[in-house]
């Protein structure tokens, strides 16, 4: 069976599930969605949106895997822009900033505005403040004042390090 949209691939989980004599309680439990949900998603006329994340919890509930298929159709249209991508404008991913920028997206949608994180911090510290006896803060600030002025120092003997001539043949080349 092809699949080339999401009523399509909710129809054929649909017509496997009734195959297979599934309740959509227990599609609920092996996907792991809410109560209901599946009656939801596979009723004939949906009323609730399918998601990525859903997909692969309903396919695996009901026992199919999707095998991908180059699409012979799609690869003319798509045949012009082959290998034009500029692999020095691509963007190296660093994984701890992926999952670092993910978890922040994740607590956004959470709790919203991403001040309220600010204000929750600014309230944890002044209380942390409070707790600790004044040679302790004192303490914790000479910390904190060394952490700023190590990023200084390194770039200024970075900069004392870096070479200052140019190279002889570029002399050379560069003399009437």
């Amino acid at each position: 069976m092809q699949i080339t949209d999401t009523p399509a691939l909710i129809g054929l989980v649909r017509a496997r599930a009734d195959l297979l004599g599934l309740r959509r309680e227990d599609i609920d439990l092996l996907a792991e969605l809410a109560d209901g949900h599946a009656g939801k998603l596979l009723a004939p006329v949906p009323s609730s949106g399918l998601g990525l994340k859903l997909v692969w919890g309903l396919v695996e509930s009901v026992g199919i895997k999707l095998v991908a298929i180059e699409d012979p159709d799609a690869m003319a249209r798509i045949r012009q822009f082959i290998g034009t991508r500029d692999e020095k404008q691509v963007r190296k991913v660093n994984m701890r900033s992926a999952a670092r920028i993910k978890k922040k997206a994740r607590l956004e949608r959470l709790f919203g505005d991403p001040r309220y994180f600010n204000k929750l911090a600014r309230k944890g510290g002044i209380a942390c403040a409070k707790s600790l006896t004044p040679q302790q803060r004192r303490m914790a600030a000479s910390r904190a004042a060394n952490a700023r002025w190590k990023r200084v120092r390194e770039q200024r003997r970075r900069a004392r390090n870096a070479p200052t001539h140019t190279p002889q043949t570029d002399l050379q080349e560069s003399k009437p």
